[in-house]
């Protein structure tokens, strides 16, 4: 066994942009180098160009004499590439915001400023009576000047609190310089967190030079990490936060200061402290990707009431972990262990409960009579089906609170709204529960108010897959509720207007029954598809311009591997028209009226371009949207011509599945000669590998070894995202044993019509989950592949969370088998008895995949005599985020490649 370790270090520069699928979780057609087919074509160039060569033409061995590099010149290729592909989209906008102004809109944006990486907040302004460059036109486009609204220098890039770490793993975010900010439109007021402090900065109208030097908000009766600032949406001196698991209220006018909610006892003992408010449990963060806690209410609530005037309230969610398993970190001599509340399969989960808080502002701005309330009946009172809360938020209103409830198999969701009236809750004063039973409980119009309305429910055999496509729109009726929805009934995410009736899901003599019976079905009184098909809704934003019944939404109609702009019409429901062009992936970015949008696109072989366009509509229809390209936020970057971009190929399995595959050739690429492959493997669920954007700095390792003459492949088997729930549910209650049939049939196939692929040397590569099918592949296929490299590996289900887990594998006491076969423990006895064949690598502080995984496997390779290299990270979680860490397993993970392989 070889043993390395790298020592902790003070230097801690996050480095890597993860790319926007979730790479690091257990958390028209065409375009250049594509195609697809059958599997007996799909070659990159559309022709079968084996099939042409003669006897001399066929490709040699390549690599066999090939000089090995030492450490340091592998180490300077690692940093000669990062220094390439760092120009190759790095400084591209994103975080948009729109303010409009005199004459003008005024886009916000994050990016770095030139030659820097920390992340800065920048800003163009688009002149409402600009003319812009027709689509078909061959004419450049102008560049509105950046503005750049804080100054350079700012202390952003101090290292982080322990809870803003995590919080930033949980998100996958890597950034230096300010991490996020929030904007009020009304006021022009930035908000935002560095060093663990709170800044400001107004960029009023009177603002005649930049940048802007923001001030810090005082916030002296906390310390520590201010997690997830708040403007309140109708007074801009009000800014929420977390503390230490509660929640606080700064007013920057008065420069008051209050505590809110009283979860914790102010116990820093994580076992004598287990309730929290304001922040979600480590589930709902890691595996629903819900961050936020609390939630102020509208400001387009009805203030005409003079008393409710100065009156401002949040709902907020409390957190109780008391039954939630207690788990221990690694720790080097003279650090504080870490201790983390983690459920695994089949144990307590944390439990969630909705409350609100209340408090006024006096005349001299000071926040007082501050009060919590309950829920007159609790959600678990209600709903005892109810495992996760995985979404809530106010309706625009101010009138109604709404939530989704998912049960502990996530094969049934319910939208409940919740009216809010002082007369359908409790009072609770300082997290003293006041009593109450429900009586006396009117609204003003005399009438009961029901405690609760079930508006929509949805159940399967597989699983939910949780979105956060909810738009609430104006309906005429008050009895009833109107809102679209993305739902995966059909097979496929689609999007669907639906009209619930609010009928009282209780029965007509609640107001004086303690514990009334309840009537929780909805009553859907319209349910309009407005797509469908065998493709999917993406995940994202959707955008309303509801005067006229307009929707965009971003798809994958024309092709699973390309993401476009569609829209479609309320009025015209299933008609659907693409508004980008074939070709390239794109994200969008409207703003409120729908009148601007900023395309961000590129392909696999065309780095990131990003363009505002204005929307303009001659009639109500999907035929009368045009947009007209207006600026470049960001131009294509020149491209090094030594690289070496993917292509992307398409196989088709018996059973009908297209099957997509990208393979990245050597640099200075030699059909005539065989090349060492590595497999790429993900194969787990939620991530796509293969689609036609631009892969950058998220995925280095790709490029540096084809760089270093190696042929890199990756696949989409059945079980991958973005192909519906039937192409995804290949996987169900079978993790681990039917995903790597699905990759070496592809990787077979495109050996044997690309003959450049040497199928007598192959390695696989993965982290996470694909680190854990990198082991169960040298276990099961131990002849193709040579050698095996396994990141932060899962490798046994048991041991990880119950929420992705359980999804995917169901609770251990209803599929033992599954549990059991899934684990790699089960196999230690395959591996390998050569040495040099398997290397893992895992961060010791891994609080997503403990290093509990990899030290289980290590005990069974020791008890069956089994050889294998270790790489230990003892400063690093579930992602390397240093780049002196990176930059070291990068070049480990060269070195230890070029050993067996070339």
């Amino acid at each position: 066994m070889e043993v390395k370790s790298v020592p902790c270090t003070e230097r801690s520069v996050p480095f890597e942009l993860l790319e926007e699928m979730k790479t690091e979780n257990l958390g028209g057609t065409g375009g250049s180098g594509n195609s697809c087919g059958s599997n007996s074509s799909g070659s990159s160039s559309g022709t079968n160009t084996a099939s042409k060569m003669s006897t001399e033409d066929m490709p040699t061995t390549m690599g066999k004499q090939q000089q090995k590099k030492s450490w340091a010149e592998l180490r300077e290729d690692v940093r000669n590439l990062r220094r390439k592909l760092w120009t190759l989209g790095f400084r591209l906008p994103h975080s948009f915001t729109f303010r409009k102004m005199a004459g003008k809109t005024r886009i916000y944006f994050m990016a770095s400023p030139p030659n820097s990486r920390d992340n800065s907040i920048f800003a163009v302004d688009v002149p409402h009576t600009m003319q812009g460059v027709s689509r078909f036109s061959q004419q450049p486009l102008v560049k509105f000047p950046w503005i750049q609204i804080l100054a350079s220098g700012f202390p952003g890039g101090i290292p982080h609190t322990k809870a803003e770490l995590l919080m930033m793993e949980r998100k996958r975010m890597t950034p230096t310089g300010i991490a996020d900010y929030e904007f009020h439109e009304p006021t022009a007021k930035f908000v935002f967190t560095a060093s663990s402090s709170l800044y400001q900065c107004v960029d009023d109208v009177a603002v005649t030079e930049y940048p802007l030097s923001p001030t810090e908000i005082r916030t002296p009766e906390t310390t520590g990490a201010r997690m997830n600032a708040t403007i309140c949406p109708d007074n801009s001196n009000l800014i929420a936060f977390v503390n230490d698991g509660d929640i606080w209220v700064v007013n920057c006018f008065s420069g008051d200061e209050k505590r809110l909610t009283f979860a914790r006892t102010n116990d820093v003992n994580i076992e004598e402290d287990p309730v929290s408010a304001g922040l979600p449990s480590y589930i709902i963060q890691e595996e629903f990707n819900r961050f936020e806690g609390f939630w102020w209410q509208p400001a387009s609530r009805d203030k005409s009431n003079l008393s409710d005037a100065n009156v401002y309230r949040l709902m907020y969610e409390e957190v109780d972990e008391s039954s939630v398993n207690l788990v221990s970190l690694l720790t080097l001599p003279g650090r504080e262990p870490e201790k983390y509340r983690f459920p695994t399969p089949g144990t307590a989960n944390a439990t969630s409960t909705l409350r609100f808080v209340q408090f006024e502002l006096d005349m001299r701005q000071t926040i007082q009579n501050i009060h919590n309330f309950d829920l007159m009946y609790s959600i678990p009172q209600i709903f005892p089906w109810a495992e996760y809360v995985v979404r809530a938020g106010w309706v625009p209103e101010g009138t109604h609170v709404w939530t989704q409830l998912l049960d502990r198999q996530q094969q049934r969701l319910e939208l409940i709204i919740f009216p809010f009236t002082l007369t359908n809750i409790n009072i609770t004063d300082n997290a003293e529960i006041v009593s109450g039973n429900g009586d006396n409980c009117t609204a003003e119009n005399g009438l009961p108010t029901a405690p609760v309305y079930v508006v929509y429910a949805e159940r399967t055999d597989v699983w939910i897959n949780v979105h956060d496509i909810l738009a609430f729109l104006p309906c005429d009726d008050p009895k009833m509720i109107m809102f679209l929805w993305a739902s995966e009934e059909s097979g496929h995410r689609h999007l669907y207007l639906i009209k619930s009736e609010m009928r009282p899901a209780i029965e007509s003599s609640w107001p004086t029954a303690r514990h009334p019976p309840l009537y929780l079905s909805p009553k859907v009184h319209m349910k309009c598809a407005l797509t469908s098909g065998d493709w999917e809704v993406m995940n994202s934003a959707i955008a309303v311009r509801y005067n006229v019944g307009l929707i965009f939404l971003m798809g994958l109609k024309d092709s699973p591997i390309e993401r476009h702009l569609y829209v479609v019409s309320t009025n015209q429901p299933g008609e659907i028209r693409r508004l980008t062009t074939p070709g390239h992936s794109y994200t969008a970015y409207f703003n409120e009226e729908c009148s601007l949008v900023i395309l961000t696109y590129s392909s696999v072989k065309d780095p990131p371009v990003c363009i505002i366009h204005r929307v303009h509509y001659t009639d109500s229809s999907i035929h009368g949207v045009t947009l007209e390209p207006l600026s470049y936020l960001a131009e294509p970057p020149n491209v090094d011509p030594s690289f070496s971009f993917p292509d992307i190929y398409c196989y088709q399995n018996e059973y009908g599945d297209d099957l997509y595959a990208m393979v990245y050739k050597p640099f200075d690429f030699d059909p005539k000669k065989k090349y060492p492959t590595i497999l790429n493997v993900y194969g787990g669920p939620e991530v796509q590998l293969v689609y036609n954007s631009f892969r950058g700095v998220g995925q280095l390792w790709l490029y540096l070894l084809a760089s270093q003459g190696y042929c890199v492949v990756s696949v989409d088997s059945r079980g991958s995202h973005h192909r519906g729930v039937q192409f995804e549910s290949h996987i169900r209650r079978r993790m681990g044993t039917v995903e790597l049939n699905d990759q070496v049939e592809v990787l077979e196939w495109l050996a044997k019509r690309d003959q450049f692929i040497d199928l007598t040397r192959v390695g696989i590569y993965g982290w996470s989950y694909g680190g854990y099918l990198s082991l169960m592949g040298l276990i099961h296929f131990p002849k193709l592949f040579k050698v095996c490299v396994a990141g932060a590996p899962v490798t046994s289900w048991e041991l990880y969370d119950s929420g992705y887990t359980e999804r995917y594998m169901d609770l251990p006491q209803n599929n033992p088998v599954g549990y059991k076969e899934g684990s790699v423990l089960t196999y230690a006895h395959q591996f390998p008895d050569e040495v040099g064949r398997l290397l893992l690598v895992h961060g010791m502080s891994d609080e997503n995949v403990h290093f509990v995984h990899t030290a289980e496997l290590l005990n069974a390779l020791v008890r069956w005599g089994k050889p294998y290299q270790l790489q230990l990270y003892p400063c690093e979680r579930h992602s390397l985020r240093r780049l002196d860490a990176s930059e070291h397993y990068e070049t480990v993970l060269l070195s230890f490649l070029q050993q067996q392989l070339l």
